[in-house]
């Protein structure tokens, strides 16, 4: 799955507004936010990604989340379509160029005919 040195709850705590007490609820949504967790690290496999990702730039206040199951709405495409951005923004690679190699010396002669040009033929 993921290596020892990736901690996704650090990630859900950056993410999401988690609740603060150790009652059931905050066992009921640590369990519920790690399952949505692990469902979603399936689809974008790679802990560099999840490290750096941010909503702050989107609808929603201070950048926190009240749950990752926004991403399974099948109603609201809108959050959706925010993971997929990031995602295809963090593996855009621009294209590579390709390389022509060019003789020297060209064996083909020319098909017109060429002449030398002077000055006042180049003005006329």
């Amino acid at each position: 799955m993921w290596s020892k040195n990736f901690d996704y709850k650090k990630f859900i705590e950056r993410i999401l507004n988690c609740p603060d007490s150790r009652l059931k609820e905050a066992r009921a949504f640590w369990s519920k936010e790690t399952g949505f967790f692990k469902k979603l690290y399936k689809k974008y496999p790679s802990e560099n990604f999840w490290r750096g990702i941010s909503f702050l730039d989107c609808n929603c206040k201070h950048g926190r989340l009240s749950s990752l199951s926004v991403f399974f709405d099948k109603k609201n495409f809108y959050w959706i379509s925010v993971l997929n951005k990031k995602w295809k923004n963090f593996n855009w690679a621009p294209e590579k160029i390709k390389s022509y190699k060019f003789k020297k010396d060209v064996d083909d002669p020319p098909n017109y005919d060429t002449k030398k040009q002077s000055l006042r033929n180049f003005f006329n």
